[in-house]
């Protein structure tokens, strides 16, 4: 027997099955947008940074890196504005 997320119900919308992959998905995108929003905050184009704000560029360039794999090319296209203006140099 093969227990993946994908086979766990947790609830249900409705008649809509909600699986624990979809909720892992809706907690990780929260936690993201949250420290996203935390960090914007204090987001500054000075030599210093805070921590946050460098963990926040480590998880665009981890994406950008990600993408261009994936895509062959530049991932701009596929980000945000606001990953894309950021990195623009890169």
């Amino acid at each position: 027997m093969e227990l993946t997320p994908d086979t766990v119900v947790l609830f249900h919308l409705g008649s809509v099955p909600v699986n624990a992959t979809i909720v892992f998905s809706w907690v990780v995108m929260a936690l993201l947008v949250g420290m996203a929003a935390l960090v914007r905050r204090g987001i500054t184009s000075d030599v210093e940074i805070s921590p946050g704000q460098n963990l926040l560029e480590m998880v665009v360039e981890a994406m950008r890196g990600q993408i261009r794999e994936l895509a062959q090319h530049a991932p701009d296209p596929y980000l945000p504005s606001w990953a894309r203006s950021s990195c623009s140099s890169r």
